[in-house]
Order: structure tokens, then C-alpha cells, then sequence
């Protein structure tokens, strides 16, 4: 008998971080083109949800927001656990 797991997706929750502190996609794109080679497109496209990150550039997200924010950034700013 073959058991079903739980589905378990998650959202991307960055556009909600950068609204809460006032920071813009652009400045997030741009220190990421300049810090970790990531073209600015590639990064728009995933802020804008056309696109899931790859846990490397997710890993990489946070980094840059640490650096913009100057402060902590918890797994829990950056994405959400979403069970269907």
C-alpha cells in the first residue's frame, strides 16, 4: 500500500520584507548584480513571482537583504511553508 505525503509548497515572501522596510526591488537587484554576479533581470523575475528561486539564489537573497537591512534576516521574513 503505497501512502500519499503531504504536499508541501512554499511562497516566496520577500515583496512583503521590502514593503514593510521601505526597501526597492531595484536596490535589492542591483547589489545583487554587483556582489554576486546575478543579472538584475533574473533577480526581477523572481521577486515579481515569475519564477521560484533556486536555493542558491535564495541562499544569496538573503545574504543581500542582510547587507541592505544591516540586521538579521530570519528564514521566516523570506519564505512561507504553505501545506495543500
Amino acid at each position: 500500500m503505497m501512502h500519499l505525503m503531504p504536499v508541501v509548497a512554499w511562497r516566496l515572501r520577500v515583496a512583503d520584507l521590502l514593503k514593510k522596510e521601505g526597501l526597492s526591488r531595484y536596490k535589492v537587484a542591483k547589489h545583487m548584480e554587483r556582489h554576486f554576479g546575478v543579472t538584475s533581470a533574473h533577480v526581477y523575475v523572481v521577486l515579481n513571482g515569475k519564477a521560484a528561486p533556486s536555493w542558491a539564489l535564495l541562499q544569496k537573497l538573503h545574504a543581500a537583504l542582510e547587507a541592505l537591512l544591516g540586521r538579521e534576516v530570519g528564514v521566516e521574513e523570506l519564505i512561507e511553508v504553505v501545506r495543500e
